[in-house]
C-alpha cells in the first residue's frame, strides 16, 4: 500500500515537474501577444523578460525594436538595433530593419551609411535601388554609376538600372561606356531593343564619335523592317549629331522606299538639297508632284528647288498652285526675292495678287522692296510709313529700310536712320556686309554706294570696308581707290570677305584686282577650287599665257566646269596669237566634241572654235550631227552651208538625201530646198515626187517642189502645180503666194489665174486689182488695165505709177481729158517723193509733154539730155516734142547726131 502511495507521489511531483517546464516563458508569450497586436501587454512580456536574462537575447532583440516602433518609440527602436548591430554586425536582417527605422526616425545621413553597409555585406537588390536613388537625389552620381553597374552586374535579366546607368554616363560624357552598357543590355535581350533604346544607342554611338558603327546598326534595323518614322528619327539624328553629310549618307540608299512617305521625303529632299545633290531632289520631286501630287511642305520644297536652278517660271507656277494660307512664309520670301532680282514683272504682278495683305503688313520693308519692282512708288511709300512706325523692326530690317528709302528718294532721312544705326556698336558689322550683298542682289548698288561711302567713313570693320569695296566694283567707281585699300589691307581680311570681292572683282573683268584676291586666297589656303579662281582670275586680267600654266598644273580637271576653264584658256592663248598650243588645243577639242554630257550650245561654240584651229573636218561632222537632230531650218544647218560654200561635196549632198529620205514630211520641204540650193535639184525632184502630197495640203512641201521645178526650168510643169494648188487654196493669202511665185517665174498667166481667183473671193483685193492691171498694161490690153486698174483708184489711194500707167491707157485711146486727171494724181505724188532718180524725172517730163505743155517739157529734157546724152529713147521723145513744137532744125540736127538721114 505505501509501495503504491510512493509511486504516486513521485508521479505526481514528476508530471508537476514537467508541466512546469511545458509552460510558456515570458519571451514565448510576447511574442503570442504581439501576433495578436496586443502590442502593450506583449511589450510587458518582452521587457520582463529581458530583465530576468543577464544580457539582451539575439532573439528578443527585433521583436522588441518592432513593438518599440508600433509605441511610437523610434528612437529606442533605433538605439536597441544600433547596440545589438555592435554585437551581431554580421546581422543583415536587424540591418535592413534598421534602415527602415532611420528613415522613420528622418535621419538621411545614418540612413546613406546602414545601407552602404549593407551593400558592401551583400549585393541585395532592394538596396543597391535604394542606394542608387538616394545618391541620385544627393547628386552623388560617381556613387550612383558604381552602383548601377554592380546591379547589372549580379541581376543582369533586370534591364531599368541599364538606362539609368546609361543615362547618367552619358551625362558625365563617358559616351564610349554608355555604348558599352547599351550593347550589353542589347545582348541581353537577345538582340532586340525597343525603339527608344535603339535611339539612345544610336546617340551614344554618334556622341562617341563610332560613326560608322552606328551607320552599320542603324541600317541593320530598316533593313530588318523598314518603318518610315524609324527611319525619319534616325535620319534627324545623324543630320543634327553629326551634320547633314552623314544624314544624306544614312538616307539615301533607302531612296526608293523613302519616295513612298511624304514627311520622310521632305527630309531627303532637304539633305540632298545640302549636299549639293538638288538636280536628283528636283527630279524626284518633279516626277512625283506631276504623277500623283505631293504634301504642301513637298511642294514647297520643289518650288524652291526649281527657284535654285532658274527654273523661275515653273516655281510660280507650282507654288501659287498652293492655297495661300499653306504657302510657308520663307517660301514667299524667297519668291518675291527671285521676282525682284531677276526682274520678272510678270512674275511679280502675278504674286503680289496672290499674297494676301496680312503677309505684307507682317513684311513692310519686303512689301516696299516688292512694290518698287512692280513700279508702284506710291504704294512703296505706303509699305515704308508703315514700317517707320514699327519701331520692333529689328536691325537689319531698318537697315533696309534705310535703303528702302534712299531708292524712293528720301535720302535725307535714310541717311540720318543709317547715321544713327552704323555707328551703334550694337549693330554688328556682318549685318551690314549682308546689307550690302541684298542692295547687289536687287540691282540698287547705285544708292548702296553712296549710303557705303558714307558707313565706311564711321565703322573701320574690315566688313564694313568690304561692303563698301563691293558697291564700288558693282559700279566699276572708284575702282583705284578700291585697288589700294585692298592692297594695304588684304593680309588682314577674313578669306570670305576677300573671295566675294575676288569673285565679283573677276566677273567684273577687274583682272588686277581679282588677281591680287585670288593668290590671297592661295596664300590662305592652296585648295583646288581657291587654285582655279586664280586661273579665272589671271584670264579676267588678260594673261592668258600664265593662265595656263597655272591651269596646265591642274591637270586633269575633275569637272566638267574645270574641263570648260581649260578649253576657255587655250582659245585665249590662241586667240592672243601664239599658235604654238594650236596642237593641244585642236585635241582638247576633239575630245570635248565627243563628250555625251556636253550641251548642244557648248558643241557649237567648241566646233566653231575647231574651224579656227584648222579641225574643219570635225566641226562638219559636229555640225552634221546636230543639225540632224535640230533640222532643216535651224540656225547650225545654215551655218554648215556657210561652211560648205554653194557646192558642197557630193558626201554631203547625199548626207542631206539621207536625211530628206528618212527625216519626217514636216522636215522634207527644208531639206529639198537645202539640196536645190546645193545645185543638186534634179536628186531633190526624184526624192520629192514619190512623197507629194495631196493638193492643197501641204504649203511647204509644195513650195519647195515649185523650187526644184523652177530651177529645172520645168515651166509649164510649174505652172500646172501652181493651178492645182490655186484651185484647192484655203486662203487669199496662199493664192498672192502662188502669183507672186508665178510671177517671179514669168509665168504671168498663171499668175492672172490665181489673182482671178482672189477677186472671186474679194472684188476688191488691192493687189489683185493693181497686179492685173500693171499685167493688163505690159500686155497692151488697154480695156483690161482700164477694168482693173480703174476700180482700184476708186478705192485706193495707190502710188504715182498706178495712176500713170491708167492716164497712159487713157491717152493711148485718144480719151486725153480722162486722162488728165490721172497725170495730174501721179504729178502729185511724184512731188511727194522725198528722192526723185532720173526715171521718176523723165516721167514728170513726159506728162507735161503729153498735156501739152511743151514749152515747160522742152527745158525738162534739155535738162534730163545733159544727164544722158547717150540715151537714144530719151532723144527719140525730145526729137518728137521738138517737131511738136516746130522746131525742125534743132530736131533735124539731134537726128543728124543719132545717124538719121
Amino acid at each position: 500500500m505505501i509501495r503504491y502511495l510512493l509511486t504516486m507521489l513521485f508521479l505526481v511531483s514528476l508530471g508537476v515537474a514537467l508541466s512546469t517546464l511545458m509552460l510558456p516563458n515570458d519571451e514565448v508569450l510576447a511574442l503570442m501577444y504581439l501576433k495578436d497586436k496586443d502590442f502593450d501587454t506583449a511589450q510587458g512580456y518582452l521587457e520582463s523578460f529581458v530583465d530576468a536574462s543577464k544580457e539582451m537575447p539575439d532573439s528578443a532583440v527585433l521583436p522588441l525594436a518592432k513593438l518599440h516602433l508600433q509605441n511610437g518609440q523610434v528612437d529606442k527602436a533605433v538605439k536597441l538595433l544600433e547596440d545589438f548591430l555592435k554585437r551581431r554586425p554580421e546581422n543583415i536582417e536587424a540591418q535592413k530593419l534598421l534602415n527602415t527605422y532611420y528613415q522613420y526616425a528622418q535621419r538621411p545621413t545614418e540612413y546613406l551609411r546602414n545601407l552602404e553597409a549593407i551593400v558592401k555585406k551583400t549585393p541585395d537588390k532592394d538596396a543597391l535601388i535604394r542606394l542608387s536613388r538616394l545618391y541620385n537625389q544627393r547628386g552623388m552620381h560617381d556613387s550612383q554609376i558604381d552602383v548601377l553597374y554592380q546591379l547589372i552586374k549580379y541581376y543582369p535579366e533586370d534591364t531599368r538600372p541599364y538606362g539609368d546607368l546609361t543615362r547618367m554616363l552619358a551625362s558625365k560624357k563617358r559616351y564610349d561606356e554608355a555604348v558599352e552598357v547599351m550593347l550589353r543590355l542589347r545582348e541581353e535581350k537577345h538582340l532586340f531593343l525597343r525603339e527608344d533604346e535603339k535611339e539612345l544607342l544610336l546617340d551614344l554611338l554618334l556622341l562617341a564619335d563610332r560613326l560608322q558603327q552606328a551607320q552599320t546598326l542603324s541600317k541593320s534595323w530598316l533593313d530588318e523592317r523598314f518603318d518610315p518614322d524609324h527611319a525619319l528619327r534616325y535620319t534627324e539624328q545623324f543630320h543634327y549629331g553629326v551634320g547633314f553629310r552623314s544624314a544624306w549618307e544614312f538616307i539615301n540608299p533607302y531612296v526608293e522606299q523613302v519616295s513612298k512617305h511624304a514627311r520622310l521625303l521632305a527630309k531627303w529632299a532637304e539633305l540632298a538639297t545640302a549636299v549639293g545633290a538638288g538636280e536628283q531632289a528636283y527630279t524626284l520631286l518633279k516626277k512625283r508632284y506631276q504623277a500623283q501630287g505631293l504634301s504642301h511642305e513637298l511642294v514647297a520644297q520643289l518650288a524652291d528647288l526649281a527657284l535654285q536652278r532658274k527654273e523661275i517660271d515653273y516655281a510660280f507656277d507650282v507654288a501659287l498652285a498652293m492655297p495661300e494660307k499653306v504657302l510657308p512664309e520663307w517660301l514667299a520670301i524667297n519668291l518675291i526675292a527671285a521676282a525682284m532680282e531677276l526682274k520678272k514683272p510678270d512674275l511679280a504682278k502675278r504674286l503680289h495678287s496672290y499674297l494676301s495683305d496680312s503677309f505684307l503688313q507682317a513684311h513692310p520693308v519686303l512689301a516696299g522692296e516688292f512694290a518698287l519692282t512692280l513700279e508702284r512708288p506710291a504704294e512703296a511709300l505706303k509699305w515704308i510709313e508703315l514700317a517707320k512706325r514699327q519701331n520692333t523692326l529689328p536691325v537689319d530690317r531698318k537697315l533696309r529700310l534705310a535703303a528702302l528709302m534712299m531708292r524712293t528718294g528720301q535720302q535725307a532721312e535714310a541717311l540720318e536712320r543709317i547715321q544713327v544705326l552704323a555707328p551703334d556698336p550694337r549693330t554688328p558689322p556682318w549685318l551690314l556686309y549682308d546689307l550690302a550683298g541684298f542692295i547687289l542682289r536687287t540691282k540698287g548698288d547705285k544708292q548702296g554706294l553712296a549710303m557705303f561711302d558714307v558707313l565706311r567713313s564711321q565703322r573701320q570693320e574690315p566688313a564694313v570696308q568690304a561692303a563698301w569695296a563691293l558697291m564700288a566694283i558693282s559700279q566699276n567707281s572708284q575702282i583705284e581707290e578700291v585697288s589700294h585699300w585692298f592692297k594695304s589691307h588684304v593680309e588682314n581680311l577674313p578669306s570670305n570677305l576677300v573671295a566675294d570681292i575676288t569673285y565679283l572683282a573677276i566677273e567684273r573683268q577687274l583682272g588686277e584686282l581679282g588677281v591680287r584676291g585670288a593668290q590671297r586666297l592661295v596664300q590662305l589656303d592652296p585648295i583646288r577650287e581657291n587654285r582655279l579662281t586664280l586661273v579665272n582670275a589671271t584670264l579676267a586680267h588678260k594673261q592668258p599665257g600664265q593662265a595656263l600654266r597655272l591651269i596646265q598644273s591642274l591637270r586633269p580637271a575633275q569637272s566638267e566646269a574645270e574641263e570648260g576653264l581649260y578649253g576657255q584658256v587655250l582659245m585665249a592663248v590662241w586667240a592672243a596669237g601664239d599658235k604654238s598650243v594650236q596642237a593641244e588645243l585642236a585635241h582638247y577639242l576633239a575630245q570635248r566634241m565627243d563628250d555625251p554630257k556636253l550641251g548642244d550650245e557648248d558643241r557649237k561654240a567648241l566646233a566653231f572654235m575647231a574651224l579656227e584651229v584648222g579641225n574643219r573636218e570635225e566641226a562638219v561632222q559636229t555640225f552634221m550631227q546636230l543639225s540632224a537632230k535640230e533640222g532643216p531650218n535651224s540656225p547650225t544647218m545654215a551655218s554648215l552651208r556657210y561652211i560648205w560654200g554653194p557646192r558642197p561635196k557630193q558626201a554631203y549632198i547625199e548626207w542631206m538625201a539621207e536625211q530628206a529620205s528618212h527625216g519626217d514630211q514636216k522636215a522634207l520641204p527644208g531639206w529639198l530646198t537645202h539640196l536645190v540650193e546645193s545645185g543638186a535639184a534634179a536628186y531633190a525632184l526624184r526624192l520629192a515626187a514619190p512623197r507629194a502630197p495631196a493638193a492643197g495640203t501641204d504649203p511647204a512641201f509644195t513650195d519647195a517642189y515649185l523650187l526644184i521645178l523652177a530651177t529645172l526650168n520645168k515651166k509649164q510643169r510649174m505652172g500646172e502645180v501652181i493651178r492645182r494648188e490655186a484651185d484647192v487654196a484655203q486662203s487669199i493669202e496662199r493664192l498672192h503666194d502662188l502669183a507672186k511665185r508665178a510671177e517671179q517665174e514669168n509665168l504671168p498667166a498663171d499668175a492672172g489665174y490665181c489673182f482671178n481667183l482672189v477677186l472671186d473671193r474679194d472684188p476688191l483685193d488691192e493687189v489683185a486689182l493693181k497686179r492685173l492691171g500693171y499685167m493688163a498694161f505690159f500686155d497692151g490690153k488697154w480695156e483690161v488695165v482700164e477694168k482693173y486698174l480703174g476700180r482700184f483708184l476708186a478705192h485706193y489711194e495707190g502710188d504715182y505709177e498706178t495712176s500713170f500707167y491708167l492716164a497712159e491707157v487713157y491717152y493711148s485711146m485718144n480719151r486725153l481729158e480722162q486722162a488728165k486727171p490721172f497725170y495730174l494724181r501721179t504729178l502729185e505724188k511724184i512731188a511727194q517723193l522725198k528722192e526723185q532718180p532720173f526715171s521718176i524725172r523723165m516721167t514728170r517730163t513726159r506728162i507735161h509733154q503729153r498735156m501739152g505743155e511743151h514749152a515747160l517739157a522742152l527745158r525738162e529734157y534739155a535738162k534730163l539730155i545733159k544727164e544722158q546724152p547717150d540715151n537714144p529713147f530719151l532723144r527719140a521723145d525730145y526729137v518728137e516734142l521738138l517737131l511738136l513744137a516746130g522746131h525742125v532744125k534743132e530736131a533735124g540736127n539731134i537726128m543728124r547726131e543719132m545717124g538719121v538721114r
